[in-house]
């Protein structure tokens, strides 16, 4: 059965909510931390049976520009899925604005369900990020 709700993602400390941003510089790496959390806002501490991050150019795009599944990830006690953005998955991309969101699959039906989404800021500097993020 499925209970998720939302899931959290940061990188350095959960955010909760709809519509998160996280910004990069481009060619740069950046560890990311997630989890699941059940309709009592408890976090959930079994994996789920498939869970993947995903950052397109556009929500109606099918094709990632990045994907990260649970093979890419490591899970912890306290129910946190960790991951890196590597350098050379930026790298070549042109800066600007993507979207991200996470997708989880339970065996039961292959049901899936995207806790949470936002954006992806692709900037050079911290004063560009800022900039853009603000449009």
């Amino acid at each position: 059965m499925w209970y998720a709700k939302s899931m959290n993602c940061a990188n350095n400390t959960p955010i909760v909510g709809n519509i998160q941003t996280i910004s990069i510089n481009r060619g740069t790496s950046l560890k990311l931390k997630a989890r699941r959390i059940d309709y009592d806002d408890e976090p959930i501490l079994t994996e789920a049976d498939g869970i993947f991050f995903a950052v397109k150019k556009c929500w109606k795009n099918k094709e990632a520009l990045i994907l990260k599944n649970k093979e890419d990830m490591t899970f912890d006690s306290d129910g946190y899925y960790h991951f890196t953005i590597e350098p050379e998955e930026t790298e070549n991309l042109p800066y600007g604005k993507y979207v991200w969101d996470f997708t989880t699959r339970e065996d039961e039906g292959n049901y899936r369900f995207k806790p949470s989404r936002g954006y992806l800021i692709i900037g050079n500097s911290a004063c560009w990020i800022i900039n853009e993020s603000e449009e």
